[in-house]
């Protein structure tokens, strides 16, 4: 028996982002956030090739979130963009906006070291990166025009951890997990200084695998001293808040 397609014209599959939200089809655009040192741009590339800006499809969910999607003979990729409400800190001051995002890569057939990547577009004259990242998290601190950015995703042994976990990546990865931690994987997460940019490099995926990678922003205008981590702090955040954020659950900013 055939389902009934959703609101877009399409019918729900078992193996999309969040599929019992309903969604609306949208004129199909480049997915960007938008931030006060310029817009953070997404791409990603497959078996070495980039896949075109604009997506294939896009549609809007009930809580303002957007998922994008590309198609083709070997893999699916959607990448879902949502705002979200982070957890309070011990921080006097508290972001502007939040921003996280997903992901979410299906193979049909093998798919060679897939790449994908968040960088921060056209940002303003005199904009610095540093490091931010620690154990487990890959983070840039990005400071320009007088705001505070912070951008984070995991590192490949978080990547180890969920694979260990069975949360989301092959299982098959967590045997990468000694090699990563003595630096001789070849593939995890890379840090474009010059770009205001992270990038990942995975794994294969085999035919039926499927992986979803987490990115988050934050910022706020940057404050009087320079040991105040509001923003990486509120960006530091888990596969599963964003998922609850872009349904409609709690945490939803906006």
């Amino acid at each position: 028996m055939s389902r009934k397609a959703r609101p877009g014209g399409r019918t729900p599959t078992a193996v999309e982002l969040l599929p019992h939200v309903p969604r609306e089809r949208v004129p199909a655009a480049e997915p960007v956030v938008r931030t006060p040192l310029g817009p953070l741009a997404f791409a990603a590339e497959i078996d070495g090739r980039p896949l075109p800006a604009v997506p294939d499809t896009l549609w809007r969910l009930p809580s303002g979130a957007r998922i994008a999607r590309w198609a083709g003979p070997d893999a699916d990729l959607e990448l879902l963009l949502t705002a979200y409400l982070p957890e309070p800190t011990g921080f006097s001051r508290v972001v502007t906006a939040a921003w996280g995002a997903v992901w979410h890569l299906r193979a049909h057939g093998t798919v060679r070291r897939p790449a994908p990547s968040v960088r921060l577009a056209d940002p303003p004259p005199g904009t610095g990166s540093g490091y931010g990242g620690g154990q487990y998290l890959a983070a840039l601190e990005i400071t320009g025009a007088g705001h505070d950015l912070a951008l984070t995703g995991e590192d490949a042994e978080a990547i180890c951890r969920r694979a260990a976990a069975g949360a989301g990546v092959p299982a098959r990865w967590a045997g990468e997990s000694a090699a990563v931690e003595e630096h001789r994987s070849g593939w995890g997460e890379e840090y474009l200084w010059d770009r205001h940019a992270l990038r990942w490099t995975l794994p294969d995926l085999l035919p039926g695998e499927h992986l979803l990678l987490p990115v988050a922003a934050a910022w706020l205008p940057t404050g009087p001293g320079d040991d105040d981590a509001s923003a990486l702090w509120a960006a530091d955040l888990r596969l599963e808040t964003i998922l609850a954020a872009a349904g409609g659950g709690r945490g939803l900013r906006g």
